[in-house]
């Protein structure tokens, strides 16, 4: 026999949904669909005897039930491949997305790095203004300083002034990276 034959088939187990009620259903509305058919065009019912070549119409018929089932064929086919390509294409989209989730983890682990490090710059440059501000403030109730120049004193001021800046640059962004999450 060949390996194709029905008795090398395994037997079926389990199944979704019992065939024959199906096939009987269409069967039955199929077949009183093309007796109104064959009326309306050859003016009566299939009859025996009716003068025709009744082993030409089934030979026609055969044919045209042949040409039916390798249309249907092709176009299982066609499903099954397309199926096939959608389950890669599913595969492939679900490691992207895993790839994805790992980069979000990352990047969130590395935000919090970046930020805890913006923290302490933060606590830094507050420190250093806090700092800047005592200094001014002795600088004030002293008077001019001699032991200080006047560049150095412009120095000075221009330097707090920009740490105070970066100061508050660094609190804004400490406090985008809050609401960001």
């Amino acid at each position: 026999m060949s390996k194709n034959s029905l008795d090398e088939q395994p037997r079926p187990s389990g199944g979704k949904q019992e065939v024959i009620p199906l096939a009987r259903k269409f069967f039955e509305f199929f077949s009183r669909r093309q007796e109104m058919v064959g009326i309306r065009k050859y003016g009566q019912p299939l009859m025996t005897w009716d003068g025709r070549d009744t082993w030409r119409d089934v030979w026609e018929e055969y044919a045209d039930l042949g040409h039916y089932l390798a249309k249907c064929k092709q176009q299982y086919d066609d499903i099954v491949k397309e199926n096939n390509s959608l389950k890669k294409d599913n595969e492939r989209l679900t490691h992207e997305n895993d790839s994805i989730k790992g980069n979000i983890r990352k990047l969130t682990t590395e935000h919090k790095t970046y930020k805890e490090r913006l923290g302490i710059v933060l606590g830094f440059l507050k420190e250093l203004c806090d700092e800047a501000d005592r200094v001014d403030h002795l600088d004030e109730s002293m008077g001019p300083s001699a032991s200080i120049s006047i560049e150095q004193q412009d120095a000075w001021y221009k330097f707090t002034n920009v740490a105070k800046s970066v100061a508050i640059r660094a609190s804004e962004w400490l406090h985008l990276a809050d609401e960001q999450k």
